[in-house]
């Protein structure tokens, strides 16, 4: 009998614990949605100034557009920076510079 009571209680606690893997215990009561009427939307969407709507959206788009193109950018100038700092010879190379420019303000700041 133990071994009965025991596999019930190993089954009931498998069927639970696929229960909430599966997420079935959590859902929307659509039921209690408000309902809007067709011609109420219909009416509002005839009122609303598509020139206005069109003008947002498309300074949305271009604000992301100039966003994923510095991104792209930026992500080309950090690869090309690593490639030539990681050549010791373009490296050393890229130092003189930067030391004859520091010389340079150095000089026309005293």
């Amino acid at each position: 009998m133990d071994n009965f009571g025991d596999l019930i209680v190993k089954e009931c606690q498998t069927a639970v614990i696929n229960l909430l893997k599966k997420g079935e215990w959590i859902g929307i009561n659509y039921s209690n949605r408000l309902n809007i009427e067709a011609s109420f939307l219909r009416d509002v969407m005839s009122k609303v100034d598509m020139t206005k709507v069109m003008e947002r959206v498309k300074s949305s788009v271009e604000d992301k557009i100039a966003d994923s193109i510095m991104n792209a950018m930026a992500t080309e100038v950090a690869n090309d920076t690593k490639s030539i700092m990681s050549n010791k010879e373009l490296r050393e190379d890229i130092r003189a510079v930067i030391r004859e420019k520091i010389r340079a303000v150095k000089s026309a700041t005293t």
